[in-house]
């Protein structure tokens, strides 16, 4: 791994953050972080969102984090320090350790939950996004061994033995690149229910539904038109043509393919960042759909 000796809150450590996928990023692009989604951390990696203010558990946490740290050195005999790195073969990957020891082999995850979410990894182990973000902590850091250190005060902790498994940080990858195109060709990743502002008004629903019903009858008819303007061409011979009883015609529109920019900037060794100061101002359109089957089982 690379390593880097950045301060966790600081200015650097931020812009880093923003522009490579951490460890904590890993939960919230596979769809199984409590806290955030992956729209929105898109938006916030393309700068379209400002990162959100810490919350107090957060900031409560990270206020023990020290603390957490030393009583974990005391408790095992590992001097571990903070630490940025990077993983060697894709350096989009990052992880910033809460603490690493001098050889790199053995990695720590620092928590100062409350005590029910404490209790929770006592009984049930290391929860499901955090062993997400451990696994990518260990795939980066190629440490061998992670300690889930899960701390209340200097009477109460208790530890867990992660060690690297190798299947489940291949899928971590698979999803951290296919969440890094949406980043490079600035596509929205698909939403998820928590994406949205559930509305269970009855007027605006009753218009909802209304909506439906209009959407689904322009649907069938959009077919029916398909159908007719198919057998129609049979009578068109690839030209022009009026149908004069009916005052329907047909025409023949030559219209130029899309320019590849893409092509264009590399055939000219331009720059892609270029072609923003050309760029219209964006803009912002409502897109109405229906629920899919399997969307609407996350709907309770």
């Amino acid at each position: 791994m690379e390593a880097k000796e950045l301060e966790q809150g600081s200015d650097e450590w931020l812009a880093m953050r923003k522009s490579h996928i951490g460890s904590s990023d890993i939960p919230i692009i596979l769809g199984i972080s409590p806290f955030k989604t992956a729209y929105v951390l898109w938006q916030e990696k393309t700068g379209r969102k400002g990162q959100d203010e810490p919350s107090f558990a957060m900031m409560m946490g990270h206020s023990k984090e020290e603390e957490a740290r030393n009583v974990y050195i005391k408790s095992t005999g590992n001097y571990v320090i903070p630490r940025t790195c990077s993983m060697e073969s894709w350096n989009v990957a990052i992880a910033s350790l809460d603490g690493c020891n001098e050889t790199g082999d053995i990695i720590c995850e620092i928590k100062c939950p409350g005590e029910k979410s404490f209790m929770d990894s006592v009984e049930k182990g290391v929860p499901a996004h955090y062993k997400a973000q451990i696994q990518w902590q260990l795939m980066v850091s190629n440490a061998k061994i992670c300690h889930y250190f899960c701390y209340i005060d200097e009477d109460k902790f208790h530890m867990i033995e992660v060690k690297p498994d190798k299947e489940y940080q291949e899928g971590l990858l698979i999803a951290a690149r296919d969440f890094w195109g949406f980043i490079e060709n600035d596509i929205a990743p698909p939403l998820t229910p928590k994406d949205y502002l559930v509305n269970e008004d009855d007027e605006a629903n009753s218009l909802a539904e209304k909506w439906k019903e209009k959407r689904n009858l322009k649907k069938e008819l959009e077919e029916e038109m398909k159908e007719l303007q198919a057998k129609l061409l049979e009578y068109t011979d690839d030209g022009n043509t009026l149908f004069k009883k009916a005052e329907v015609r047909v025409a023949r529109i030559s219209k130029k393919g899309v320019v590849d920019w893409k092509k264009v900037c590399k055939d000219h060794d331009i720059a892609e960042e270029e072609l923003d100061k050309y760029r219209k101002k964006s803009c912002i359109y409502p897109v109405f759909s229906v629920l899919q089957k399997r969307e609407k089982f996350f709907i309770r």
